[in-house]
């Protein structure tokens, strides 16, 4: 470093920030402590095509206010109060009426389901309804007074009521006894009630016999058989032929407590080994996960539940890592493993076994798990966003606080801060983890600054090197989606949308609903690593892109002056680009590559130097790939 002195010819030394911004928000750290391309003061900025400047416009989609929302099949599907709708474009088509509780929507088998506390719906791209939940066999070759008989291989649906014995006729028995339902403090539950004057239907459903290949039923003029609801007995006016299996029985027989752990399931995910076979639901309230029949999401078997780690808290959310189920809790992570065996039958069968990933890190901000450059990610409300680095059993290693930069602290809150955190909204787009709270949006670019704990020396170091950015004035988020392709290689980004009062979108305009976007970054506090010695900046560069309107306010921070001193030329772009053209922005002049604005600063004999950059325009951009700073060491301080 060479220092300046008064009767010397001026030699200047060159401060050179390649990529502004690259590194993103850093609140933890202090501001003359960053590295060069974080910045401790910034709001709604980011990468974009390679660039630093303003983050995305907003646009409104819709004036629906939404309670949940997907995509299925290339459409848009929202909830909206009771209804669902299917957006092609911007044209809503009412697809059935479900509930004005926010519903669960997953995509399991080529079907769109949605489930609530109130009822489980599905949708094919054509028809939509209430699901018709499957009717088991539960018991083969009984005798007509129910003893003997064989179980079969399936149980009583616990998302349905109905079920169906088999019966060999003996020519005489005109009685014949149904097994006995009870629920969860063993009292017995009668047979549903069906009212012959009312529409067959869900709540209304008659007892149905087939003997031989006969049916009838209760709904019929003269069924041929009367029904005890109480004693589980089904009396036939003429005693069937004598047969194997030749008369079957289906009854139905509510179970409120079997159904409800079902509806009131609150995340969904399919998993089975390499193939998603089997439907997994789980966040009722009673910390088990429940999972469907293979390939059938109106089968819940009353067998096919688990409950997994400490009781008294429920599971908050799934995630797939690999060929791995993981099961998030508020404190913990288990990992669930599918494989088959052989019965003493020789048949196969499926095995579920699980394991402990971490019994101290957990998550308890459901919405938030996303599976991120290779990794889940999710929130946590006090150690911020996570990553899971591996899922060998019980390694406190294995999760990592990545989220360090912007949590907040002593100094500044941040991320921790933000109150109702467990109703935070993530999504995964454009290569960005996007975490929606409370009007502001906290925003990973894993793409730019993915998380590594081999290129660094230390954990902190890792999170440290991460790029998080914070965008405001974001409208109420209760839910997000991206319809279209997720970034990959190159490919398309797709089109994000979110919905809470209104459903909006994110564009490439630089406008929020036709009103501007307020945007600025501060370089760290330099000291031109001479902390020892008074400097003089004599001249800054600028470069920015040409092929948007771009108009800058340029304002010199120091140690002596922290409020800051404003330049009085600010950095003008003018254009007129016919794919982005507005009378406000209109200029002569075309730049389509970049440019640089030189300004003589003259800022003398300081310890420490900064330059905040603000933009609060309409379709103005704030865009800078480069700054360059030119200064000399004048003396050391005395």
């Amino acid at each position: 470093m060479i220092i300046q002195r008064s009767h010397d010819p001026a030699v200047y030394n060159l401060l050179n920030i390649i990529n502004p911004g690259s590194g993103g928000l850093n609140i933890q750290d202090l501001d003359y402590l960053l590295p060069v391309n974080q910045s401790p003061k910034m709001l709604n900025m980011m990468y974009k095509n390679g660039v630093f400047g303003k983050r995305y416009g907003q646009q409104q989609f819709s004036d629906k206010s939404v309670q949940a929302m997907t995509t299925f099949k290339g459409h848009l599907i929202v909830q909206s109060s009771d209804k669902i709708y299917s957006y092609s474009g911007t044209t809503a088509t009412e697809l059935l009426t479900v509930t004005s509780k926010p519903v669960t929507m997953f995509i399991f088998n080529r079907i769109l389901y949605m489930l609530s506390a109130d009822g489980y719906w599905q949708y094919d791209g054509t028809t939509a309804k209430e699901v018709e939940p499957y009717i088991p066999d539960i018991m083969i070759v009984c005798n007509p007074d129910g003893t003997g008989g064989e179980m079969t291989d399936y149980n009583y649906n616990m998302i349905g009521a109905g079920f169906r014995v088999g019966f060999n006729g003996d020519g005489s028995s005109t009685v014949y006894h149904l097994p006995k339902q009870k629920d969860e403090s063993g009292n017995e539950l009668p047979i549903d009630p069906f009212d012959k004057t009312k529409p067959v239907g869900k709540g209304n459903m008659p007892v149905k016999v087939i003997i031989g290949t006969t049916e009838h039923s209760e709904a019929d003029t003269t069924p041929g058989f009367t029904v005890d609801r109480t004693n589980y007995t089904v009396t036939f006016t003429t005693a069937p032929a004598s047969g194997t299996d030749n008369v079957f029985i289906t009854a139905y027989v509510t179970n409120t407590a079997y159904i409800n752990k079902i509806l009131k399931c609150k995340y969904a995910v399919s998993y089975g080994g390499n193939n998603n076979s089997h439907l997994f639901l789980a966040g009722g309230g009673d910390s088990k996960y429940y999972y469907s029949d293979a390939f059938d999401a109106t089968y819940f078997p009353e067998m096919n539940y688990a409950a997994i780690g400490a009781t008294e808290d429920d599971i908050t959310g799934f995630g797939l890592q690999y060929n791995v189920l993981i099961i998030f809790k508020p404190r913990e992570i288990f990992s669930v493993n599918y494989a088959f065996t052989t019965d003493t039958l020789g048949l196969e069968k499926m095995v579920l076994s699980s394991q402990p990933v971490n019994n101290e890190v957990g998550c308890d901000m459901p919405h938030t798990i996303q599976y991120i450059d290779n990794r889940l990610t999710w929130g946590n409300t006090t150690h911020g966003i996570c990553t899971l680095c591996s899922t060998n059993i019980v390694d406190e290693r294995n999760v990592r606080a990545i989220s360090r930069n912007i949590n907040g602290g002593d100094r500044e809150n941040g991320l921790i801060a933000e109150p109702n955190l467990k109703d935070a909204i993530a999504v995964d787009y454009d290569g960005k983890y996007i975490l929606f709270i409370n009007h502001n949006a906290y925003v990973w670019d894993y793409r730019n600054a993915p998380f590594s704990e081999t290129l660094r020396k230390t954990v902190d170091d890792s999170a440290k090197a991460t790029a998080w950015y914070k965008w405001d004035a974001i409208p109420t988020v209760r839910c997000a989606c991206v319809l279209g392709n997720l970034y990959y290689g190159g490919s398309v980004a797709g089109e994000l949308y979110y919905g809470g009062d209104a459903i909006n979108k994110f564009t490439n305009d630089l406008n929020d609903f036709g009103n501007a976007i307020e945007a600025y970054y501060q370089t760290p506090l330099f000291d031109f690593q001479a902390f020892e010695s008074l400097k003089t900046i004599k001249q800054a560069f600028f470069e920015t892109r040409g092929d948007t309107s771009t108009k800058i306010r340029i304002t010199y921070i120091t140690d002596d002056n922290p409020n800051g001193e404003v330049d009085p030329e600010d950095i003008y772009v003018p254009s007129w680009l016919w794919d982005n053209f507005t009378w406000n922005t209109f200029g002569w002049s075309i730049m389509r590559y970049a440019t640089t604005f030189a300004r003589k600063c003259s800022i003398k004999k300081v310890l420490l130097f900064a330059v905040l950059l603000e933009n609060n325009e309409y379709n103005r951009d704030l865009s800078i790939s480069g700054i360059k700073f030119k200064y000399t060491i004048v003396k050391e301080v005395k």
